[in-house]
């Protein structure tokens, strides 16, 4: 899909809410954004889900399903040749493709060479702004939603595939057209569609916890108030044994910090009063006073950077787990 000057962003998220609105598009002209057809949504109708899709919402399944449907036939890649992509990862490096069985699989299931650069996340900025500049830019691209200047970027670098997926024309990519209206808003920039999403329901804070763990220790697994949470925390910790029952703190924001302070009144992030804006961190229930400062540090005695055995928090932003085009 490469030319001499465009190329192709296909989206790791389909919103950007975590970095600004996920309900409009990407920026530029937002007059032609306004006006823009996005692609219409025609679910896959070869799998029933359990949960119908609604606002914001993917369609959702309570097992794998045991006869599951054949999406293609054939090699839906063949005659692409070698296909560059560059993305980022927040996990290690897998193998090159030589050392690497299922990468093999995956090009020969695929019949073209999907040629990954795959480039750990805490390197990417550097990687994709050295990548940009040079202007050889490969076939496809993830895009962060905070790149400088990312409408023109878009615009100048990238290709618009309004023709093919506006409206009813994404039609003619069945697997394109069953991702839902809500995973395209962000992918809009200059009056056109410049990426493509991989959708992610929208959700917030999710604990998950050791089941196995509190029933060993006989402890309360569905605490009703702050106070019992923090009970339950305490009753999982064993600080000589080097087992916390919070393993992810998010003292930078969010975590699981973060989540219990919800429950003792802090926002979730912002608070709006009288058209001041708050951050959770200047609120009573995230700086310790004579009322809340015992909670506070009964809930840092629970917690540590090291895994988990009890509630951990994590955070998959709206729309857009990790935010961005890819």
């Amino acid at each position: 899909m490469r030319s001499p000057t465009r190329t192709l962003a296909a989206a790791a998220a389909p919103l950007v809410a975590a970095c600004g609105s996920g309900a409009g598009g990407g920026g530029g002209d937002v007059a032609a954004n306004a006006r823009l057809k996005l692609p219409t949504y025609v679910p896959f109708a070869g799998v029933k889900p359990d949960l119908p899709f609604g606002d914001n919402l993917l369609p959702g399944f309570y097992g794998y399903p045991a006869d599951p449907a054949a999406a293609v036939t054939g090699k839906p890649g063949e005659g692409a040749g070698k296909v560059d992509i560059l993305v980022n990862t927040f996990t290690p490096v897998p193998p090159a493709p030589g050392s690497n069985k299922y990468w093999q699989a995956l090009n020969e299931r695929v019949g073209a060479e999907l040629a990954f650069n795959i480039v750990p996340d805490a390197d990417y900025g550097i990687k994709l702004s050295t990548t940009l500049t040079g202007g050889d830019l490969p076939d496809l691209v993830m895009l962060q939603s905070w790149t400088p200047n990312l409408p023109a970027v878009l615009k100048a670098k990238f290709a618009d595939l309004t023709p093919y997926l506006s409206g009813d024309a994404v039609k003619e990519y069945p697997f394109l057209a069953n991702i839902p209206e809500f995973s395209w808003r962000p992918m809009v920039a200059n009056g056109g569609i410049y990426g493509l999403p991989t959708p992610r329901a929208g959700i917030g804070n999710v604990m998950f916890t050791r089941d196995d763990l509190i029933a060993q220790r006989s402890l309360n697994p569905a605490p009703k108030s702050f106070e019992e949470f923090v009970e339950l925390c305490e009753g999982l910790t064993d600080a000589k044994a080097g087992r916390w029952a919070l393993g992810d703190t998010g003292v930078g924001g969010g975590g699981a910090l973060m989540f219990a302070l919800t429950m003792a009144g802090a926002p979730n992030g912002w608070a709006v009063k009288g058209g001041k804006f708050t951050n959770a961190v200047e609120t009573d229930s995230y700086t310790p006073t004579p009322r809340t400062a015992p909670i506070s540090a009964r809930i840092r005695a629970a917690s540590t950077s090291a895994p988990s055995t009890c509630p951990r928090a994590t955070t998959r932003t709206a729309s857009s787990g990790s935010p961005g085009r890819s």
